[in-house]
């Protein structure tokens, strides 16, 4: 039995691990074609009892993301929204019971986030408690041998006011800032000011088996939607069309990127890390034998 220990420490208010990762174990010799076992996890939050914090688009976002990967056959496809850190735990836990060594997991979360000293954390629905995304992506990755995450979230520091329609925290306050710093980090810091002059480091992976997603680069945000009309950010929405194709992950994430980057008029450009080792096919491989080249590559 492989080790699923840490859960409640993954997700507790201190329970932040350091951003680098573990070694994953050697990636087995398989393509998508031969993973049979697929399983996500669906976490979206809006807000929708926390003035100043509602976001209108991210439980549509987090529903097309479940209907899509539905439609794609998944054998288990979790939606959990607005969860506070009981139900996070309990669906977190719930994941990890139900996967084997050759499972493939797909991880979306649509949510308010930001980052610091290079470190991604997510806001839970209480308006006040955090998780980091590399102790998530650390816990699943232990369990399983193929993981891809996906993070529509903006990456841009807390004590910077964001523009109206982005998923980021308005300035925080001094008070406040102290009041959340020792969720935030193992290392004390008097507070998240200290915390953003340090240098900034990318989010980093190790090994293979394991991909990140971003809807943005380091130190953006992230658009709640383009138009007022939208019922989608614009990440959820190219995603979403994107890996129902008949194509490779990678080439449909490079697909999803430039189309992003179109709707936002260079705005926002997604950004992921990582590499599962071997071609993954969502929705299945092309019908052609020589498909055509993926004309914009994925930054980073």
């Amino acid at each position: 039995m492989r080790d699923r220990g840490g859960v409640a420490l993954l997700l507790s208010r201190r329970g932040m691990i350091a951003a680098g990762l573990g070694a994953l174990m050697p990636l087995a010799q398989a393509t998508s074609q031969t993973v049979k076992d697929r399983r996500a996890l669906i976490v979206s939050l809006n807000y929708f009892d926390q003035p100043g914090l509602f976001l209108p688009n991210t439980a549509g976002d987090g529903r097309l993301i479940k209907t899509v990967l539905e439609k794609l056959k998944f054998n288990t496809v979790n939606l959990v929204e607005n969860p506070r850190l009981d139900r996070l735990q309990s669906a977190v836990a719930a994941l990890l019971t139900s996967l084997s060594e050759d499972s493939i997991v797909v991880v979306y979360v649509a949510a308010h986030g930001f980052e610091i000293g290079g470190e991604n954390y997510i806001l839970l629905a209480d308006g006040q408690s955090f998780f980091s995304l590399s102790s998530l992506v650390d816990t699943v990755r232990r369990n399983t041998r193929m993981s891809i995450f996906f993070l529509d979230a903006c990456r841009s520091s807390p004590l910077k006011a964001a523009p109206n329609g982005a998923r980021a925290f308005r300035a925080l306050s001094p008070e406040a800032a102290r009041r959340v710093s020792e969720s935030l980090t193992a290392t004390p810091v008097a507070d998240l000011s200290q915390a953003a002059a340090q240098p900034v480091r990318p989010f980093s992976l190790q090994g293979t088996g394991v991909k990140v997603v971003f809807a943005t680069d380091p130190q953006n945000v992230a658009a709640d939607s383009v138009a007022e009309s939208d019922l989608n950010s614009p990440f959820a929405s190219s995603l979403a069309k994107r890996i129902a194709e008949r194509r490779s992950l990678d080439d449909a994430i490079s697909l999803a990127t430039g189309d992003v980057v179109s709707a936002t008029a260079g705005r926002q450009s997604p950004w992921s890390q990582g590499s599962i080792g071997v071609p993954i096919y969502l929705a299945g491989p092309p019908k052609q034998k020589n498909p055509a080249k993926v004309p914009f590559q994925v930054p980073g």
